[in-house]
């Protein structure tokens, strides 16, 4: 029995690889420091896909591999969907928390929120929204709504629409049931995975009544300067994105690491 599943989306590559390197060593400094002692129980999933399967999903150790192509859409959307079905027929969880590679959490931090909000069905670090008065700001946005016009009755859909942050979502086993039941998803394998789970979801109840993760958030866009940051020892999670170098993101997530988690 889990209290939250884990799974961080994977993709191989130079720096992706040393993302994968740096969260397992996350893990097992959170583990030796008592983390599996604490009143949420995680189990953490990198999540793959393998066109080359013989199988639809293969688990292996710390990993979940599954058969459809490797890219941002529909890849994402699929092998998390994937990942969780997988979850639900195979393991016992009161939660999952979708994530990825650059993102980095304080588990100590989140363990606390959870645990002060067991019944949370479904939260996200960050409330993204698409705006129907406003379709300027992204030139995808009228697409999203007309994908959603056709699926929903007239006028179920609002002047403003919230979806999940893909950096960080965590959903109720109810939700997860709810989510993977069927539905034509082939109207929405061109869009951001985000964007259509949240679309899956308001289908299932016409209404996303999204809660807060409710932790102390940082978007990092540059140097990690460690406790030259106010609040730094209270922060949860880091959007670790400069949007240039990712070779300062892996930089900066080796300095979270040592300040989270190898620091005695």
């Amino acid at each position: 029995m889990y209290s939250v599943i884990v799974l961080i989306i994977a993709s191989s590559g130079d720096i992706y690889d040393l993302f994968l390197e740096l969260w397992r060593e996350k893990i097992k400094c959170w583990i030796r420091k008592g983390g599996d002692s604490l009143a949420v129980d995680y189990r953490f999933f990198f999540v793959f896909a393998d066109p080359f399967l013989m199988e639809d999903v293969i688990c292996k150790d710390d990993c979940i591999y599954c058969k459809c192509e490797e890219s941002l859409e529909p890849g994402i959307l699929l092998k998390t969907m994937m990942a969780m079905c997988f979850c639900e027929n195979e393991l016992v969880y009161d939660s999952i928390l979708r994530t990825n590679l650059s993102s980095f959490w304080n588990f100590s931090v989140l363990s606390l929120e959870i645990i002060s909000n067991m019944e949370i069905s479904i939260g996200t670090i960050f409330f993204q929204f698409i705006d129907r008065n406003r379709l300027d700001i992204n030139p995808r946005w009228k697409d999203y709504l007309e994908r959603m016009d056709s699926l929903f009755p007239i006028g179920s859909v609002g002047d403003v629409f919230y979806f999940l942050d893909g950096a960080g979502f965590l959903l109720s086993r109810e939700m997860i049931r709810l989510l993977l039941l069927p539905f034509p998803i082939e109207p929405l394998l061109d869009i951001p995975d985000d964007v259509a789970i949240s679309i899956l979801l308001f289908y299932r109840i016409f209404v996303c009544n999204m809660g807060r993760i409710e932790i102390k958030e940082l978007l990092l866009d540059r140097k990690w300067i460690g406790d030259g940051w106010e609040g730094c020892d209270l922060l949860g999670f880091v959007r670790n994105k400069n949007g240039v170098d990712r070779k300062l993101d892996v930089l900066n997530f080796i300095h979270l690491v040592n300040h989270y988690y190898l620091k005695n």
